[in-house]
């Protein structure tokens, strides 16, 4: 549930991943306590393609699936999306591994996470 709608994750990600220069995706919530109830994003990008074109053909996406109101406003390259033993992704190690993200950048920026 997200915003008390019901959104497919599964089917969803299976389709950022079927986008040209994303080899594998994960959506998730926002971890942060007290968050919006607000979808972020990981993608795995294939060498050679545009990071900045492939965030902003994610959160098309998602708007044209579900709605702009379900846009992930955060969208992350990383190596490897974490899953767990029976191949589903680890949406709870996203939500930790977003939180140490930020904690790095803030910290880096000298500013409270």
């Amino acid at each position: 549930m997200l915003d008390g709608h019901t959104v497919d994750l599964l089917a969803l990600e299976a389709a950022l991943a079927a986008l040209d220069g994303i080899s594998d995706a994960v959506l998730f919530k926002n971890p942060k306590s007290g968050a919006a109830d607000e979808l972020f994003a990981f993608v795995v990008i294939e060498e050679g393609y545009n990071l900045a074109q492939l965030k902003a053909l994610t959160r098309s996406l998602c708007r044209q699936k579900i709605g702009a109101w379900a846009a992930p406003r955060v969208v992350q390259v990383i190596a490897r999306v974490p899953r767990l033993a029976d191949g589903l992704p680890d949406r709870t190690a996203c939500g930790r591994l977003i939180l140490e993200l930020a904690a790095e950048r803030s910290h880096a920026e000298g500013t409270p996470g």
